[in-house]
């Protein structure tokens, strides 16, 4: 790859998988579950997104993310696979600046505080979004 950039005189990769939301095209069967998403998070309420693979589930919550005002929402998204309760919650406090703990209890404590903390200190409401949270255990 460092090859291919150097080749053609590019600085970064020029080309992603990933289409930046602002140039999404928009249909009203992805806007429908976007408003709802939003409302969800605005009622302060927790929200599954469930489609089969391929559906746009990623790009619908790329989206809910863009559409948050900063000023408001502190968004945290992690992209998951096949985590135990503990790792997640690992992975939760890693993104949110949480301390880790030595036990899951304390960990749990630790996350609730750092986002009661960003809400009272900071005014700002913690969302979390999960992506990929298909792969994880029971």
């Amino acid at each position: 790859m460092q090859d291919f950039i150097s080749r053609f005189g590019f600085t970064t990769t020029p080309f992603t998988c990933e289409i930046r939301v602002e140039e999404y095209f928009t249909n009203e069967i992805y806007q429908h579950p976007l408003d709802h998403l939003c409302r969800t998070v605005h009622k302060r309420m927790s929200a599954a997104l469930i489609a089969p693979a391929g559906t746009g589930k990623t790009a619908l919550l790329r989206a809910l993310k863009a559409k948050l005002p900063e000023a408001r929402y502190q968004v945290h998204y992690l992209k998951v696979t096949d985590l135990s309760k503990r790792d997640l919650c690992r992975e939760i406090a890693a993104s949110v600046g949480a301390e880790p703990a030595g036990n899951y209890p304390a960990l749990v404590r630790r996350l609730q505080e750092r986002f009661s903390s960003s809400l009272d200190i900071d005014g700002m409401r913690p969302v979390v979004i999960l992506d990929e949270a298909h792969d994880i255990r029971p």
